[in-house]
Order: C-alpha cells, then structure tokens, then sequence
C-alpha cells in the first residue's frame, strides 16, 4: 500500500500536481520518517508548487543519508536559486558534475546559476564545456546566444537563435531572444508577430510568458500603440505577481524586515536618519572624529571608494559604461558587496546608530570584508581592465545604504543619478527585473511609486544629514550634453580628461551586461525615453501624481 501511495504521489509530480504530490509524500513520511523515496518526493514537489523552505528542509534530509544523490542535488540546487542562494545552487551542481560529468542537465544548470551570480565568463566556459560533448544541445545554444546577446555580439547572438529554431520551430528562449533582437533593429512589427505566434503554439511557463508579453508591449509601444502596449506590461506584471517568489511578506513597520531592500527596514533606517540635525557641518565634525579614532595601517583604511547608485532605471548603466571607456577605470556591476553588514542592520531596531557605536577595529574589519568582496568580483568580471586604478561600486540600490556607507566610508566619494521620477517609476513598472524583495514592487504602478518615494526619501535625508561627498547627475542632462557632464565627473573622482569616454559603445560592446539597459547604452545617444511616460497619461492611475513633488525636488517641470 506504501508503495501505492508513492506512485500515485510520482504520478502527481509528473502531472504538475506539486502540492497534491506533497500531502501524499508527508503523509508518508508521518507514518515512516526515514523513507527515502517519499523525503525524495516531498523535496521536489514542494519546489514545483514554491515552498522553497519545506523544499530545501526535506531534501536535505535527503542528502545527509545519500550525499551522493543526483537528482537530490539537481532539485536542491534549483530551489537554492529561488531562494537567491547562488553560491549553493552552485555548490550542489558542482558536486553533481564531479559524480557524474556528463550530466548536461547539471551543466546547462551551472550555467544558468552562474550567470545569475554575475560570472558570465564562467557560464559560457560551462556551455562551452557542454558543446564539445553534445554539439546539437539546444538549450545550450539557446543560452550561448543569450550570452552574446547580453556581450553585444548581436549577429552571433542571431546565428544561434536562427539555429536553433531550424531545428526546433518555436524553440522559447530562442524565439523570445530572436524577438529582443528584432525590437532593437526597429523591427516591432516582426517581433509582434513572432511573439504572437509563440503565444499561440507554445505552452509556456509563467515567466516566460510574462517576458513574451513584456515584448510584445516593447512592440506596440514602438508601433504607437500605447494602450495595447499598457494592457501587455499589465498582463505581464499579473503573472509574475502570482509566482511563489512574490509572495513575501508585506513588511510594515512593526515586523522583521527580511533584506535591507524590504519596507520595513528602510523605515527603520529612515527613522534613524531623520533624528540626527540637518546640518552637514556638525555631522562632518562627528565623522571626522569617527574616522579618526580609526586605525589607518591598512590598506582598507586608505583606499577610497567610488559608490554610483540612485534608482533602478535612472541611466547609472550608461553612465557606468561611458566612464569604463577610461583606460583608467573599470566597474563592478551588480553585486551587494556590503552584503557582510546585512545582520548586523536587519538584527538592529536603530541600524544607523548601532552602526555609529560599532568600535574602531569593527568598523575596520567591515571596510576590509567590502574590500575584499569588491576586489573578489572585479577579479572574476575585470578581464583585460583588471589594473585600472579606479573601481566604481554600481548597485542603484545602494541608497538605500547611503547613511550606513557615510558612517562607514566617510570619505567615499558618491556619483548620485537622478533621472524625472515619473519616466524612472513607469519605465522599473514596464521592465522585467529578477524578482527579490526590492524588484516585487515594480509589479504594479501604486507599489512602484509608493517605493521610489520612501527610498527617496532615505537618501535626501541622508544627503541633508550626513557627510556624504556626493555629485547629483541627472540623466537628461549627460544625454544632452555628455562631454560637460563627463568633465564633471572625471575632476569630482580626480581622473584627468580621456576622449575614450565619449565612445563608451566600442568598449560596452564586448562587456557583458545584465540589465534592462543592456541594448539601449550600444545605441548613440539619444532622448527618446524621457519623455515616453507622458503617451500613458490618461491611463495611469491616481497615485502616480504623487511623484509630482519629486519631480519639483529634482528639478523637472510639470
């Protein structure tokens, strides 16, 4: 009977029927603790039906009785990545491909964690790896072009897509890359119709439906079709809100705030910024005490670090790869290299002030673990540019650490990005982000609003209150004039003038970058998106004239 109940539970599995295959295997596992199979069970469908947690619970249970179980590390390697646990997820395939080599399924697995985890090079060496073995692998082919998508390598990027889909018509991630290249080409019509075609003859999962609409919004927004374009992204955002990963707790100002990108610890954070006085002078003066309490033997101690950050969507990308073209420069994209800190901040009812207490040799153990996170990763992604003298730190979010950087970095220098709120907020709304505890709120207009406006609202008080040596960079006006703008930047981070930075596309042209922006930067400058918000006017909804004031703030008309 036992065994009855396991095959009804597999058949359930199969079928796509996660939570019906959980109740059976735990009911089993009630009765037997130690079976196996049913442990093997509960794992995987846990996953399939988004209880990461249980999912994780059970099949590491598993794997302390069976370390060497495949399919075990396979399925606990793809819940680690749903639980944004990348080096994990790494770790399981790793192992897996030492048991057993040529699981291509483990391998086009680790490239995928890989590539998620912002080692790019090292996904494509895995699909290199995979090729050699099994040349016609389409997945894999499919992930290779994706690679060159986001290296710029558009022509190869098609190559591989159109190879793929000779041998595998309406192939998914084919179609939807073939269907990216065709929107930057200008060619919306045909990427229209290529979407709705995959839509028509494709059972496609959740995501990948929502990228298919997504597109297909790009599309008609290119076509001047704006509220069909407006009911797209609306569709797309729908599905994406009712993935496993978008529902995390609704933080507030009482609970326990999950990540320093969550609500409630931003309000915290917010609160422990408006107590101080809104008077740089004075904070400068308790800074400069702060700092000089501090040993100053170490390397961390002198070395002076560059923050560019602001708001997703606000042009940090293109400012980043035009200031790369410097032969002196280079960036680190993407990678919460204060991550060590986190605790520490989401542990404290008053995080700045427990920052502002920590004792000189704490403070200066957090400055050399950001030192060596920042030079760990600019050793993976630097390639040839791995000697430039000056590493920006790229992470738009990082305002929300602003009061904490200025606490720890008092002389960090801070390239700020402002770009009209009403195009930033509308243009995180219509694009598709990896979902965590900050992008869930770019799922609907009201909840992208209501979080620019409290991160903004964090970083101007920490402006107005701490001793931040910050330049404020507003996107329209390096599209307008990017040879002033650039001028600016260089003598605000003492790097002498280079031409090379008004040519940032023949550098970003062989970089890999993993941002919305990714084929927006390789094109000549231009303003077309500034004002692309204002066709959707009659269809946006009330709340969005909140971020009025904060146009006022900045500097941008009505």
């Amino acid at each position: 009977m036992n065994q009855g109940v396991l095959q009804q539970a597999i058949a359930q599995l199969n079928s796509g029927h996660g939570r019906a295959a959980a109740e059976l295997a735990l009911d089993m596992l009630q009765q037997q603790p130690g079976n196996l199979q049913a442990m093997a069970i509960a794992g995987a469908a846990l996953g399939q039906s988004g209880d990461y947690n249980q999912a994780r619970y059970w099949l590491q249970q598993l794997l302390q009785r069976q370390p060497d179980n495949i399919h075990a590390l396979i399925n606990l390697a793809q819940v680690c990545g749903h639980l944004r646990q990348p080096d994990a997820a790494i770790g399981c395939l790793q192992r897996v491909l030492q048991l057993q080599a040529n699981n291509h399924r483990a391998r086009l697995q680790l490239a995928r964690a890989l590539q998620q985890n912002g080692q790019p090079v090292q996904a494509q060496a895995q699909l290199q790896q995979l090729l050699q073995t099994n040349p016609d692998h389409l997945d894999a082919l499919a992930m290779q072009a994706e690679l060159n998508q986001s290296r710029g390598h558009t022509g190869q990027a098609r190559q591989g897509y159109l190879q793929v889909l000779q041998q595998q018509p309406g192939h998914v991630v084919a179609s939807l890359g073939l269907a990216a290249l065709e929107l930057n080409d200008g060619a919306a019509a045909d990427a229209l119709h290529r979407l709705e075609q995959l839509l028509q003859h494709s059972q496609l999962s959740a995501r990948n439906e929502a990228i298919a609409r997504q597109r297909m919004g790009m599309a008609q927004q290119s076509l001047g079709e704006y509220a069909l374009a407006f009911a797209a992204f609306q569709h797309a955002n729908s599905l994406l809100q009712n993935l496993p990963e978008c529902s995390l707790p609704r933080d507030s100002e009482s609970t326990v705030a999950s990540s320093v990108y969550a609500t409630g610890f931003i309000r915290r954070l917010l609160s422990d910024v408006q107590v101080l006085p809104n008077d740089q002078t004075a904070a400068r003066k308790t800074a400069a005490r702060t700092a000089a309490s501090t040993p100053t033997t170490s390397a961390a101690a002198t070395r002076i670090p560059l923050f560019l950050m602001g708001f997703p969507r606000s042009g940090t990308t293109l400012l980043e790869q035009m200031l790369i073209a410097h032969p002196d420069i280079d960036s680190v994209e993407e990678n919460d290299n204060l991550a060590d800190l986190h605790d520490l901040l989401l542990q404290a009812n008053k995080p700045l002030q427990t920052v502002m207490a920590l004792p000189p040799e704490q403070l200066e153990e957090y400055r050399r673990s950001y030192w060596q996170r920042l030079d760990a990763v600019h050793a993976q992604t630097g390639e040839a540019h791995a000697q430039a003298g000056v590493v920006i730190d790229k992470l738009p979010l990082n305002s929300v650490l602003l009061p904490v950087i200025a606490v720890l970095f008092p002389e960090a220098k801070i390239l700020f990005a402002v770009r009209d709120p009403r195009a930033v907020v509308f243009s995180c709304w219509q694009q598709l982000f990896d979902l965590n505890e900050a992008m869930v709120h770019f799922l609907s207009l009201q909840d992208s609003v209501a979080y620019y406006d409290l991160v903004m609202q964090l970083a101007s008080a920490s402006l107005a209150r701490l001793p931040v040596d910050c330049l404020l960079l507003r996107h329209e006006t390096l599209l307008q004039q990017p040879e002033k703008t650039l001028r600016e930047v260089l003598a605000f981070i003492d790097q002498p003038w280079n031409e090379q930075v008004l040519d940032h596309r023949q550098r970003g042209g062989n970089r890999f970058i993993d941002t919305p922006s990714a084929q927006q930067i390789r094109k000549p400058l231009n303003q077309a998106g500034t004002q692309r918000w204002r066709h959707y006017a009659e269809l946006l909804p009330e709340e969005f004239k909140q971020l009025d004031d904060w146009a006022r703030h900045w500097g941008y008309a009505g």
